[in-house]
């Protein structure tokens, strides 16, 4: 009698019994497939007969049915009659299901759905023999991310930020189609630069979403980008009667004065804007004004402050586009102040060029340099008095001009008189140049 071993090799061999059976004592077989020989004199060949040697450890190995992060069971293959407990990497157990007589096949409830990327694995005991862990099998991510966050997005913004899931790929398109990336970080931040070519002026609007490792996309978040853009503003003297500028089309325009009194008017569909300056506010020249807007969203825009400039006006020479009819000057012999430029070129002096004008004592009309029709040239004396001369026919002040809110106490008589005899020393230079000038055409 011979056993022999998968390679055919005897591994033990002895005598069979009288009765015909035999009972050897061999050590730990590994599994496989081994053969019994039985040679006798009376054979012509050898009886020969197989055998399997079974590993218990292999025949109770469970399995484990794939899973995903949204399942609450879990399916289980085992061997009838075996007890199967399944593990989780940090080896806590899951949970543990017997599968009892006919039985190969076991679904394990969970209490909640497993995180995406657990490992488990799962063995099986029988009469006393312990199984080998089942293959490993990872949980599956199914579930989408969370919808990130996006904080507000202005026009004049150059990123877009907000949260999203941890190492997620979040995704930005923008109104024409394109779409910028970035990364959320292990905080779950993300920032995303607005690419250049991407003209955000308010009211667009872009669409944020989050992709996971697995390839899940989140649900959309749509964010409208506010319109911060602050409304621009035209100089502004301490003599206009008006702020102008632009701004959104339709915007209603916010101007604070100095006092704190505020004035709203829209802008037109060109964007363009008049506001009133109230008759009560009283501007001087480095007062500031803020300037801001809504758009029809309820969106308001940064503010534009604004400085206060000192109102002057200068008299030069006048083009031929100005009105010639309106004996706003006598071409013939144009009056001025100092440094006027005179018929034949040369710049002459007034009789009162001594008198010296700095931005704080002449009103300027907003912008322009020359005087016109209706301006109201004012100057301060050493005392701050002013002195008015309309530009309207070469007139001093007669209920046209813009008038001085400052009453005349007692003791400025003579600051007055001051005023308006200076005023006749100017127009008595102006008609000797007049006549200088007359006499030099009829000698020529």
């Amino acid at each position: 009698m011979k056993i022999l071993n998968p390679n055919g090799n005897v591994i033990k061999q002895g005598a069979l019994n009288k009765n015909g059976t035999f009972s050897f004592n061999v050590s730990k077989l590994p599994p496989g497939k081994y053969k019994v020989a039985i040679e006798s004199p009376n054979y012509r060949n050898a009886e020969v007969n197989t055998f399997n040697v079974i590993d218990m450890k292999a025949l109770l190995k469970p399995a484990i049915a794939p899973v995903n992060d949204q399942n609450t069971n879990l399916q289980v293959k085992g061997v009838e009659g075996s007890t199967v407990v399944v593990k989780d990497n940090n080896n806590n157990v899951i949970g543990t299901v017997v599968l009892g007589k006919g039985e190969t096949t076991k679904s394990l409830q969970l209490n909640q759905p497993l995180k995406a990327g657990t490992v488990l694995t799962a063995t099986a005991t029988k009469n006393g023999k312990t199984s080998y862990a089942s293959d490993p099998v990872t949980v599956t991510d199914v579930t989408a991310p969370i919808a990130p966050t996006v904080t507000e997005v202005t026009s004049e913004g150059t990123q877009v930020t907000g949260t999203g899931e941890v190492g997620s790929t979040i995704t930005v398109k923008f109104p024409d189609g394109s779409v910028a990336t970035g990364t959320a970080d292990n905080q779950g931040n993300y920032v995303i630069d607005i690419p250049k070519n991407i003209d955000l002026v308010g009211n667009e609007e872009l669409v944020v979403t989050s992709t996971d490792g697995a390839g899940n996309v989140s649900s959309e978040t749509k964010v409208t980008v506010k319109d911060a853009t602050a409304p621009t503003v035209n100089k502004v003297t301490s003599g206009d009667t008006k702020v102008t500028g632009t701004g959104e089309p339709g915007s209603t325009i916010i101007v604070k004065f100095p006092n704190g009194t505020i004035v709203t008017g829209r802008a037109d569909n060109q964007g363009n804007y008049v506001i009133n300056i109230p008759s009560i506010i009283d501007l001087n020249p480095g007062d500031t004004i803020q300037v801001s807007s809504i758009d029809k969203s309820g969106n308001m825009s940064g503010t534009t402050t604004i400085i206060v400039n000192n109102s002057s006006v200068s008299i030069t020479k006048q083009a031929n586009d100005h009105d010639k009819s309106s004996n706003n000057f006598d071409l013939n012999s144009q009056l001025g102040l100092n440094g006027i430029e005179g018929e034949d070129g040369k710049e002459h002096t007034n009789l009162n060029s001594n008198i010296k004008h700095s931005d704080d004592s002449v009103n300027h009309k907003s912008g322009t340099d020359v005087a016109s029709k209706g301006d109201v040239i004012q100057t301060n004396d050493e005392k701050g008095t002013i002195s008015n001369m309309n530009n309207d026919k070469n007139n001093l002040d007669k209920g046209n001009n813009k008038h001085v809110d400052k009453l005349p106490t007692t003791g400025e008589n003579e600051n007055q008189n001051k005023g308006l005899f200076s005023s006749l020393l100017a127009m008595i230079g102006a008609f000797i140049l007049i006549g200088r000038r007359r006499k030099n055409t009829e000698e020529h």
